[in-house]
């Protein structure tokens, strides 16, 4: 069970306020059994997640005066979202060098907002709808000789997403002069994946690599109306575009000695889709992804020794430039700088001492050098040094 509040009070220039938020309670249960069959492994269960929504935006005159109580927040207000799914997957190790593993999942979604608004004529109005799929994938792994240090993979998925009380409700800003209005009557995202890879485990050196590809349908994105409400422009979700991701990750470690190892790791990605470069636009383009991830690559020095049982991690993180933006992106100068995000590189200190079986003592000292940064699309600056201290216990 999960509880999660956001409330938030803007003064405007003319001093009329409004105060506006949501609470979302979360209910979840999730089962799951194993079961060894022959040389096949089976693992099936069940999850359900229900959401039960409460919001509210009330507008106040310059005075403290109420202007206007509206009938929902940010989202819909007495609303309710069930997310059910069964799942079943097969691991049957074929022979002693190929294992292949068949899954699918069965999942069934279903929203119910009472109290929606709309934006001009503030009419009340509901929204109900469900949705259900089935996906599946199929994976193959292969050892070229058995038990040897090589291990290679590849695999075809499907995805599935149904639209959620944000896509088919949301009434808020969205990013720089924009709002967001409700969107009933959407379709279902969904996606095809494929990947293929290889791992390597030696006595010292050990490597890992993959390449992915995913392509959405029907996939949700704001779109322009070209109406003007409030002095932003209005845009609203549909089912109108396609889109493409796809990118390489990669590790390498290697044990220089017993108690020293040194490891990288790294991602690249790039993707396009198509969306509305404007709010005059009536034609898709074919763009970068919003938001999307930047190139990034980590080296550490790892310490670990045995008595005491300390482990002492330094590790230099980098992450590239980001200008490939979409339209969306340019015009979001309150998150992402002119030109794009700048790449940055920090240095950091941390380290595990397990003072006792299930008792670890964490210390962090995180960006040493207090560079100046800001993660692509967060819209703030991350903090300079940090140090971190944590304290776990497992009974």
């Amino acid at each position: 069970y999960q509880s999660q509040g956001e409330d938030q009070h803007r003064v405007r220039s003319n001093l009329r306020s409004d105060e506006l938020g949501f609470d979302v309670y979360t209910t979840g249960l999730w089962v799951q059994f194993d079961k060894q069959w022959g040389r096949t492994r089976l693992m099936y269960g069940a999850d359900y997640y229900g959401d039960d929504v409460t919001s509210y935006n009330v507008e106040y005159n310059a005075d403290g005066s109420i202007r206007r109580v509206h009938a929902q927040g940010p989202v819909a207000d007495d609303a309710t979202y069930d997310l059910t799914g069964l799942f079943l997957q097969a691991i049957v190790q074929a022979t002693p060098k190929v294992a292949l593993t068949l899954a699918g999942r069965y999942t069934w979604a279903a929203a119910d907002a009472d109290k929606v608004e709309d934006p001009v004529t503030f009419d009340v109005y509901n929204v109900s709808d469900d949705w259900d799929n089935f996906s599946g994938s199929v994976r193959l792994s292969f050892m070229p000789v058995t038990d040897g240090p090589w291990n290679l993979f590849a695999g075809v998925s499907e995805a599935f997403r149904a639209p959620n009380l944000s896509d088919l409700t949301r009434l808020d800003t969205a990013r720089s002069g924009e709002l967001e209005t409700p969107s009933p009557g959407l379709k279902p995202e969904t996606y095809l994946s494929w990947e293929a890879g290889f791992k390597f485990q030696g006595e010292r050196f050990a490597a890992e690599a993959a390449y992915f590809n995913t392509d959405g349908t029907d996939v949700i994105i704001r779109t322009p109306t070209g109406q003007t409400i409030g002095g932003l422009r209005e845009v609203t979700k549909t089912n109108a575009a396609e889109s493409n991701v796809n990118g390489i990750e990669w590790r390498l470690s290697y044990q220089a000695m017993d108690p020293l190892s040194l490891y990288t790791d790294g991602m690249w990605i790039d993707g396009w889709q198509e969306s509305f470069p404007s709010a005059t636009s009536t034609d898709t383009v074919r763009e970068p992804i919003d938001l999307l991830t930047p190139a990034m690559w980590r080296f550490g020095a790892r310490w670990a020794a045995v008595s005491p049982r300390l482990q002492v991690d330094l590790m230099v993180e980098h992450v590239s430039e980001q200008d490939k933006l979409s339209a969306r992106d340019i015009a979001d100068t309150q998150r992402i700088p002119p030109g794009g995000t700048p790449g940055y590189t920090t240095l950091n200190l941390r380290s595990d001492w397990r003072v006792r079986d299930g008792l670890v003592l964490s210390l962090a000292l995180d960006n040493l050098t207090d560079e100046e940064y800001r993660v692509h699309g967060s819209g703030v600056n991350e903090p300079g040094r940090n140090l971190i201290a944590s304290l776990s216990w497992t009974l």
